[in-house]
Formats: C-alpha cells, sequence, structure tokens
C-alpha cells in the first residue's frame, strides 16, 4: 500500500505554462509523458467489448410478398368522360370511379359507384 505523509504541508506542483506577452504557453516538457504520436492513437482509437468484438445483429426474418402486403389496398379516385353522340342536349358525361390497386398481387379494380 501507498500511504501520504501525513506530516506533509506543502504540496506544491511544477508549472506546466510560462507567460509571454501576456499569453499562457506550454512549457517545453510534457508533464503527462505522452508524446504527439501517442495522443493522435489515443484520437483516433475504437475501442472494441471486454470479452471481444460484437455479434453482428441477424438478418430479419423473411416475409414474402404476399404476407406483407396482404389486406393492403391504394384507392384512386378518377373519372372518365364518355364522348354521347346519339344526344342533342349533352356532347359527354363526366363518370366518376374508383381504382383499387391491390399490392398483395398487383391486380387492378375499377368500380363505378
Amino acid at each position: 500500500y501507498c500511504f501520504t505523509d501525513p506530516t506533509k504541508v506543502q504540496f506544491h506542483r511544477a508549472q506546466t505554462m510560462t507567460y509571454k506577452n501576456g499569453f499562457a504557453i506550454p512549457k517545453g516538457t510534457d508533464v503527462s509523458g505522452l508524446t504527439q504520436a501517442d495522443i493522435d492513437e489515443l484520437a483516433n482509437l475504437q475501442p472494441s467489448l471486454t470479452y471481444g468484438k460484437s455479434k453482428p445483429e441477424p438478418p430479419q426474418d423473411f416475409v414474402p410478398a404476399h404476407v406483407a402486403f396482404d389486406k393492403k389496398v391504394l384507392l384512386f379516385n378518377a373519372y372518365f368522360k364518355q364522348t354521347l353522340n346519339e344526344s342533342e342536349k349533352e356532347y359527354f358525361r363526366v363518370r366518376p370511379v374508383k381504382i383499387y390497386y391491390y399490392l398483395e398481387d398487383d391486380s387492378i379494380s375499377v368500380v363505378e359507384p
């Protein structure tokens, strides 16, 4: 064990900075004892776990498209103009429709309400 001396009353520490033109400048001796290469190595260090590298995350379970897109439908409201040649009062008629796109099997259904 290392015990401190209880009779010690002065705890001086060597100065690591010097002042020049009013600015603090580090002295030439490095107190920590680290070289610039050691500092660069510590800055770029990527630590690993204590017991080795972590295991890669397992891939997600494969889900087929017919299961993933089951009961999912895109709905589009649309219209088209129907030309009327038989009537003298109107030239065309606007007919609204709903277009259903089923993601499960890429089929389309057009329904006129």
